[in-house]
């Protein structure tokens, strides 16, 4: 009898001791979020449930959308965007009637993220726009490292897997292990981590070709022998930045109330150069030493799960502008929350903010590429991540 083959995945060091907290969750992922989609396997097992009354139910909760131009079931919500499958004990009848392979790919698998790119590069991490694993990322006492398992090849089945039909770009591993070096050198302020990345991930952008890999290699010894300097914008104009992205994310008339509050609440606090250098004054003396380990890990997961450019698209600047748009965006959330009720702030309350930023900003890519098209082409990029950047 033989083994099943296995081969290697990395992942956060802590990526399996994610545990969904059920009914104790203060953010449902079954309640107010994206479509459920269902892939044709779940369907398939739907039809052919044997309860009767149970099976008439899934087929009523089965909807018809069209995505790029196919037809694609998803199930359909309730008042509220609330799912007809979960129970008032905060679990799903799905799972508790029948087992967890008969949920769809989308339920079985966030919050974890899973990457299995073509050429056997394989990764998995955890979304933060969950609460559970947000406090368990954010809300640690050690830096993030990251570690290789061999896993068997079963582990994707019936998961939703990212990147099966691409090729994740030959200098990726470079340039992503480049960054978290950065993001953990504990030398330098939290803006001068990112201002330092920035400036690594744009020239990055500039080197194509056979030799790319050398370019990077040589920009890595100059920058290690400080021969590169950055240069933040002036206050004006990174609060002007910040306050676009806020208000493009405001403009959506279907925000969620709590979260439009938010929103308000940061562009209050952000009306004017005086109150908002006082306000960060107040953050940065109060709470900023607080949460030095805590961005840092922030930082580390969203590198690692995300400058992932392949060599079909090749998006190294879009996807670290994308990563900064939601970093400026839960920053703001988490100086503001202090800013409005220091008395009784927790680090705990930090990663809540964070986490309610992730979720509305983070995925949702309609809200992303109207900021990207609002900016304007490559060169708009950079200078837009400088801007928010400060």
């Amino acid at each position: 009898m033989g083994t099943e083959k296995g081969y290697l995945v990395s992942q956060p060091d802590d990526f399996e001791d994610f545990i969904c907290t059920g009914a104790l969750c203060p953010d449902s992922c079954c309640i107010g979020w994206w479509d459920i989609v269902l892939d044709d396997a779940a369907l398939e097992r739907y039809h052919k449930e044997r309860d009767g009354e149970f099976r008439e139910m899934l087929a009523h909760a089965v909807a018809w959308e069209e995505e790029d131009g196919r037809p694609i079931a998803v199930i359909r919500m309730g008042a509220g965007k609330r799912c007809p499958f979960l129970r008032n004990d905060g679990w799903c009848s799905i799972q508790r009637r029948t087992e967890e392979k008969n949920l769809s790919m989308t339920c079985r698998t966030y919050p974890r993220v899973l990457y299995h790119f073509r050429g056997g590069e394989a990764f998995r991490s955890v979304c933060v726009s969950c609460p559970a694993a947000a406090e368990q990322v954010l809300i640690r006492n050690t830096p993030l490292t990251f570690v290789e398992k061999e896993v068997p090849a079963s582990w994707e089945d019936g998961l939703r897997v990212q990147g099966r039909e691409e090729h994740i770009k030959g200098t990726a591993g470079i340039v992503r292990a480049h960054l978290m070096e950065i993001v953990r050198d504990e030398n330098l302020t939290l803006a001068d981590r990112i201002r330092k990345c920035d400036a690594f991930v744009w020239k990055v952008e500039s080197f194509s070709g056979h030799h790319a890999e050398h370019h990077i290699m040589q920009y890595i010894d100059e920058e290690e022998a400080g021969g590169i300097s950055y240069a933040p914008v002036s206050e004006e104009v990174h609060l002007a930045a910040v306050r676009s992205v806020l208000k493009m994310r405001r403009q959506n008339p279907s925000l969620r109330p709590d979260f439009a509050s938010r929103l308000e609440d940061v562009l209050f606090h952000t009306s004017a150069i005086k109150s908002w250098r006082d306000n960060l004054e107040f953050y940065d003396a109060f709470a900023k030493k607080r949460l030095g380990l805590f961005w840092m890990n922030y930082l580390l997961l969203q590198i690692f799960q995300d400058m992932l450019p392949t060599e079909e698209t090749n998006l190294t600047g879009e996807i670290w502008t994308r990563l900064i748009i939601v970093f400026s965006l839960v920053l703001s959330f988490v100086q503001t929350d202090f800013i409005t009720s220091p008395d009784d702030w927790t680090v705990k309350r930090a990663a809540a903010a964070v986490q309610l930023g992730v979720r509305f900003t983070k995925h949702d890519d309609a809200f992303l590429n109207q900021v990207l098209a609002a900016v304007g082409e490559k060169a708009g990029f950079r200078e837009f991540c400088r801007e928010l950047i400060g």
